[in-house]
């Protein structure tokens, strides 16, 4: 970070320096493009409005730099503005129309803000771009259980399950939805296929205790109940 914000300085003095015998300058696009490197570090960083100082400056400099529009919408998405954040991805849009990625971006800013049917329309469309688009396919199961049609939602899990092997979210996902319908059997099938993926995903072992205990089993969910704590102890996904 500290090389990129000396780089700006140094560039931002060359440009404001007194210039007209200078042999050349730096091109906007060059000083454009050290904005968005700085703007990408602090968004990983989950320093979002400083982030958005520099990926706008990026934008003035160059409104071609489509990555740092890009950047602008995850900031404005996890910071919770999710309006702002779809204004930058269309930004994207007007250009590249055919960019599942963006499509994809809009949708779950939608999903996020709660306005489930948008979320459904550009997630679709992402899917007639790139049909086996991972993360569109999940949302995809996202969005059909907030709808409250768990057959659709599980379907759509079941797929990204058979694209990602190996995270356990898909499974825990479905369990979830079983869970919701009081089909506790399924529910532990696919919560075990979770821990098995994951062996630290307290959630699932938690899922399965839950289970067992509405099931009026009540030795299975405390030993489950112990496997949560002792899964505690590491890490998991969600």
């Amino acid at each position: 970070m500290k090389r990129l914000l000396v780089y700006i300085q140094t560039a931002l003095c060359m440009l404001v320096a007194t210039s007209e015998t200078r042999a050349g300058r730096i091109s906007d696009e060059t000083l454009a493009e050290a904005y968005l490197e700085n703007g990408m570090e602090l968004y990983e960083k989950g320093r979002y409005a400083d982030a958005l100082t520099h990926l706008n400056k990026a934008t003035e400099l160059n409104p071609k730099l489509f990555l740092a529009y890009m950047y602008a919408g995850y900031c404005y998405t996890d910071a919770g503005k999710y309006d702002e954040g779809i204004k930058c991805y269309n930004k994207i849009l007007d250009v590249a129309p055919h960019d599942a990625t963006v499509y994809y971006e809009i949708g779950h800013a939608y999903r996020l803000k709660g306005d489930i049917d948008n979320a459904l329309l550009y997630t679709k469309k992402a899917l007639e771009i790139d049909k086996g688009f991972y993360h569109a396919i999940r949302l995809m199961g996202t969005i059909y259980d907030h709808k409250q049609m768990p057959d659709e939602a599980i379907k759509w899990y079941s797929k990204a399950a058979k694209i990602n092997k190996d995270d356990a979210n898909n499974y825990f996902d479905i369990a979830l939805v079983y869970i919701g319908q009081k089909n506790y059997t399924e529910a532990i099938k696919y919560s075990s296929k979770a821990v098995d993926v994951n062996p630290n995903f307290t959630k699932a072992f938690q899922s399965i205790a839950w289970c067992y205990n509405e099931m009026g089993d009540t030795a299975k969910a405390n030993e489950y109940m112990e496997k949560a704590k002792a899964a505690g102890l590491g890490t998991e996904k969600e």
